[in-house]
């Protein structure tokens, strides 16, 4: 009986495909059954051409049919977050069709979306998910999405949602389509409510900031912080591998992993983890980006390294906490609650020392 089902960012690499094969054949309760991502040149996205792969048409074909033939489906990433206004995207509506046409042709069985408008003005001969990128945890919100079109049959929960377990339990009871959370995104600025996020994707969709102006904005400003302010790692509201049967345990089963830009030996490493539920490492080696890689993004800044080990963070029943207790966008982070702040003083071991 499988009882976890994984969505993995897709870097479009055949050595991706076979390690997931192979993951699958060897867990019986965990199973990739979807890989998500897009390509140059090939509808947009909320990540800039220069960070996706240059692939052709034959290779996304084969590579589709291949995926089929295992028992996977392959989700096509679009989900830019600004098409324009309706008489702009009307000009250009028939190739963005074309495109979306040619998909479901060769076997693509999912598109991830984000704008109402690409929802209302398509026809769509795939399914459809709703992008986390919405970014709203309210309950009517998302059921308002579930309604914009018979052919969504999935939502990727915003990830600030990860720990109002209050909302998680309303949403699960009142949809009727199926709910993915997002387990490995890092994404916080301050209360968990990163000032920067909607820029950063509107930046993104219009092809990002590849020579890093203005402090290389706005990741710049975000990495900057989670480096000077280091408690940010667990303030992310991730959820670590040993944590997915509290989910399952509430009725969420299906689970997305990130790294569709990072590298192929990253992603299968991380989804090894999450797929054995066992994890002995510290907290940002679920992210996939080594910290070395990750510092150049923090404009001016010499940030003190450290290790927050995840087993150490189960024996505090760290995340236990906010079972029973208000969601943290609701709280004064920082302030009258220090809750994680002082769960990271008691685990956290500086590098080096």
């Amino acid at each position: 009986m499988i009882d976890y089902y994984f969505n993995v960012g897709n870097t479009w690499d055949n050595a991706l495909l076979d390690g997931v094969i192979a993951l699958n054949r060897k867990h019986r309760k965990a199973r990739v059954v979807e890989l998500y991502g897009s390509i140059q040149d090939l509808l947009l996205s909320v990540r800039p051409k220069y960070r996706l792969p240059i692939r052709d048409r034959i290779f996304v074909s084969e590579y589709v049919r291949k995926a089929k033939d295992h028992g996977i489906d392959i989700n096509y990433t679009f989900n830019v977050s600004c098409v324009g206004t309706p008489d702009m995207f009307h000009h250009h509506q028939h190739i963005v069709q074309e495109d979306v046409d040619w998909l479901a042709d060769i076997g693509v069985k999912r598109i991830t979306v984000y704008s109402p408008l690409l929802v209302k003005a398509l026809d769509w001969p795939t399914n459809i998910e709703i992008s986390t990128i919405h970014n709203n945890c309210d309950l009517n919100y998302i059921l308002g999405l579930s309604q914009l079109h018979n052919k969504i049959d999935k939502i990727c929960l915003p990830i600030y949602m990860n720990r109002d377990f209050m909302q998680l339990d309303a949403v699960r009871r009142a949809s009727n389509i199926n709910l993915e959370l997002i387990v490995n995104e890092f994404c916080v600025s301050y209360a968990n409510t990163c000032i920067y996020r909607q820029e950063c994707y509107t930046t993104q969709s219009h092809g990002g900031n590849s020579e890093q102006l203005y402090g290389n904005y706005p990741v710049g400003q975000c990495m900057a912080w989670r480096y000077l302010h280091p408690a940010a790692w667990i303030k992310a509201p991730a959820i670590y591998p040993q944590y997915l049967g509290l989910y399952k345990q509430r009725g969420f089963q299906n689970f997305k992993l990130t790294g569709r830009t990072h590298t192929t030996e990253s992603v299968l490493k991380v989804l090894a983890w999450y797929m054995s539920r066992k994890f002995e490492g510290s907290v940002e080696e679920l992210w996939g980006l080594p910290l070395d890689a990750a510092t150049h993004h923090a404009q001016n800044t010499r940030p003190e390294l450290y290790n927050i080990p995840v087993e150490s963070l189960v024996e505090q029943r760290f995340v236990e906490f906010f079972i029973d207790e208000p969601s943290c966008s609701r709280k004064e982070c920082g302030g009258r609650c220090s809750y994680c702040d002082n769960i990271f003083n008691k685990v956290a071991i500086k590098k080096g020392s």
